[in-house]
């Protein structure tokens, strides 16, 4: 199947990826580009939350559910941003009469500069929107060399679950992150998963006509060339005031890093982290937003706060660990804020007790983040396989070199970041926030690849599972507008020494002339137009630099080639192999609907239920089995003299067994967990089915 196939389910996904959140967004007076780009992390919230909702109201699962709690929340927000609009003006009235200006009260409450209008275009808008365009296309070509073809699976590890859950949820009709783990929990009692990446692909899945894995990349690839950009430029258009050489540039930066989101797609493979990354940016926008740290003010405070109590939950059921990286991330914003409350304070720009009771809040906030950095964090022993691996100066060197896990050092983003940070401190005040936030997120990263355990690693890095990858992931996200900043700052530097040098011919022409006075004039005309002239091929050689480098160096495209190389399907396949591809594509002929089918799922046996619809006995390698289940796996082989095998397999239907051999996903051996399975050809306890290759399906013919 080509790439040009999914045209159709494409845009249906782009339809659930948007349509949910857009009106949201329209409703809660966000217009334009920020509407847009606003959109896909607003829908993840309405889709995760309505997924939970439905059961407890006893709806089944579908398309229309998260479109009605769209329209609900959008009639909430369109009321409270009305009546936010209302009381605004009204106190613009009062203090107009009363001759104070608007800008007194935005410095004693710390919000800075005026807010400005939302506008549905404007020349800046056009600009993001030309630069989404060029990192869409890189990202889509990057993504889709990475997949192969969309019928391809990740070979790896968690695959099993990702995809054995959309199936899941399309026989239960629940897609609730309180009942999917109801799949690998057996008798125990059901755990909270965060399910907003699943909750997407089933509505993808249950409204085209393809298959899971089809609709897994699909929903991959519109997340890693759609939402990701999009978020990304929501954010900085939220945090800084960029030229146009930096803003076109912005897109093809997003493409340009090994990072994320290619990274997530080897690696895993994580499908949450990559949905949950990708519209983190949205939230970081948003809490710049909220306390005044940006260049400019885009958003009121009811805006702020409504769109950022939904992206925050969206970006939890997403991932846990996403939202915790978000908080993190954002904490620089709450100590400068502190700070500049502090200096309005000293300056008697705001009273003493209001900085008092802003400054005493975001100690409540600071203390909120240390607390929850102690709850939300999963068991020690989730992640203790992610053992400290280097040294720390290699691992902040990779930090800094942008070449995680050991990669081929980028050196030319690493210019530009390097370039950015410069340019923050050169430029200084209350910016450098961003460059504290590159700090957290290195040091955590580094801290991911070195800390021991004795020095308290499960503290300091137990939230992303002690795992590297994860937090790999989180260091272009810092990276792209610092080194955006860094382009913006040396392009606006090259076009005013181009102007001056204008300005100054032409002052000197004009006074050879005898134009006099006049010449100033001229001076400044000429200035503005050489400005102009310079500024538009400067923003053409960047796009093409950040495009080129980005897109050619040998980390970037061995990258690519490794993650196509860990899906394209072959007769020894860590997950899934030609031959077991086969046999599960005929699966559904040879076993009733009513039938189980025992399997090991560290060999890919468990993927049988997402292609052939044929429930198993375990759906994915971390499970609980169910007592009857557990039994057999350690007594099938005792068919012929264990008389509660047979009732076992009688009662719950475990008629059939599929045997896909000895090779794991991973390469280990727990052939000892299934004492049960071992030696159970040639005895009569099992008749061959169907064969492909060294992949086999039987029925337990001893309980006949």
């Amino acid at each position: 199947m080509s790439w040009s196939a999914m045209f159709l389910p494409a845009v249906l996904c782009a339809v659930v990826i948007f349509l949910p959140g857009i009106l949201v967004a329209l409703a809660s007076r966000l217009r334009g580009f920020d509407a847009f780009a606003a959109a896909p992390a607003l829908s993840v919230a309405m889709i995760s939350i309505s997924a939970i909702l439905a059961p407890m109201l006893g709806v089944g699962w579908s398309l229309w559910i998260p479109l009605v709690f769209a329209l609900l929340v959008a009639a909430l927000g369109f009321v409270l941003t009305w009546a936010a609009g209302r009381l605004g003006s009204r106190r613009n009235r009062t203090a107009t009469a009363n001759g104070a200006a608007d800008e007194v009260a935005d410095v004693r409450v710390g919000e800075g500069a005026t807010l400005l209008p939302q506008r549905w275009f404007s020349r800046d808008q056009g600009l993001y929107w030309i630069s989404f365009a060029i990192g869409a296309i890189l990202l889509a070509r990057n993504t889709t060399n990475s997949l192969g073809n969309p019928e391809w699976i990740s070979q790896t590890w968690d695959n099993n679950f990702h995809l054995n859950v959309i199936r899941f949820i399309e026989d239960t009709g629940n897609a609730s992150s309180l009942h999917v783990a109801a799949l690998t929990s057996g008798d125990n009692p059901v755990f909270f998963y965060p399910a907003a990446w699943h909750d997407i692909v089933s509505l993808v899945f249950l409204n085209a006509d393809i298959s899971i894995p089809a609709a897994t990349n699909v929903v991959a690839l519109l997340t890693a060339a759609v939402i990701w950009p999009l978020s990304v430029l929501f954010m900085v258009r939220q945090i800084v005031t960029l030229n146009a050489p930096a803003v076109l540039s912005l897109g093809a930066l997003c493409a340009a890093f090994t990072g994320f989101p290619i990274l997530l797609l080897f690696f895993g493979v994580l499908y949450p982290n990559l949905l949950g990354i990708s519209v983190l940016p949205v939230g970081i926008g948003l809490v710049a937003q909220l306390f005044r740290v940006g260049w400019v003010r885009r958003l009121g405070l009811t805006q702020t706060l409504f769109l950022g109590f939904f992206v925050g939950i969206g970006v939890a059921i997403s991932h846990p660990n996403a939202v915790m990286s978000l908080l993190v991330i954002v904490v620089p914003i709450f100590i400068t804020r502190a700070i500049l409350q502090i200096v309005a304070a000293v300056r008697s720009r705001t009273p003493w007790w209001v900085a008092a009771l802003q400054v005493a809040g975001i100690g409540v906030l600071l203390w909120v983040v240390n607390y929850l950095w102690g709850v939300v964090r999963p068991e020690k022993e989730a992640g203790i396989i992610w053992n400290p691996m280097i040294s720390q100066a290699q691992a902040y060197g990779e930090a800094v070199l942008n070449a995680p896990i050991g990669g081929i050092p980028q050196w030319f983003v690493t210019i530009l970041l390097l370039l950015g940070i410069f340019a923050l401190f050169k430029d200084g005040g209350r910016h450098l926030w961003l460059v504290a936030s590159w700090c957290v997120v290195a040091f955590f990263y580094g801290a991911a690849r070195s800390l021991p355990w004795e020095e308290d690693r499960y503290w300091v890095v137990g939230v992303w599972y002690h795992d590297s990858y994860r937090l790999a992931a989180l260091l272009p996200l810092v990276c792209i507008p610092v080194a955006a900043y860094g382009i913006s700052w040396l392009t606006r530097k090259i076009a005013d020494s181009a102007a001056f040098g204008a300005a100054t011919r032409a002052l000197a022409d004009r006074k050879a002339a005898g134009f006099g006075s006049r010449a100033e004039s001229g001076e400044a005309l000429g200035a503005d137009r050489a400005r102009q002239l310079v500024t538009g091929v400067l923003a053409v050689i960047a796009v093409l630099l950040v495009s080129y480098f980005g897109q050619t160096a040998k980390a970037i495209t061995d990258q690519v080639a490794s993650t196509y190389f860990s899906y394209v399907p072959g007769p020894d396949s860590r997950l899934l192999s030609t031959d077991e591809k086969k046999l599960l594509d005929e699966l559904d002929s040879y076993v009733p609907a009513d039938e189980q089918i025992l399997v090991q799922p560290f060999t890919g046996g468990s993927l049988a239920y997402a292609y052939a619809d044929r429930k198993v006995s375990a759906a994915h390698a971390i499970y609980e089995a169910t007592d009857n289940v557990y039994y057999l796996e350690q007594n099938l082989n005792k068919a012929k003299t264990d008389p509660k095998v047979c009732e076992i397999v009688n009662k719950d239907n475990l008629n059939y067994y599929l045997d896909f051999g000895k090779k794991e996903v991973n390469g280990d051996d727990h052939t000892h967990r299934f004492p049960g399975y071992e030696n159970l050809k040639g005895n009569g306890i099992l008749k061959e089915v169907k064969r492909e290759g060294d992949a086999a399906l039987y029925e337990v013919a001893a309980c006949d």
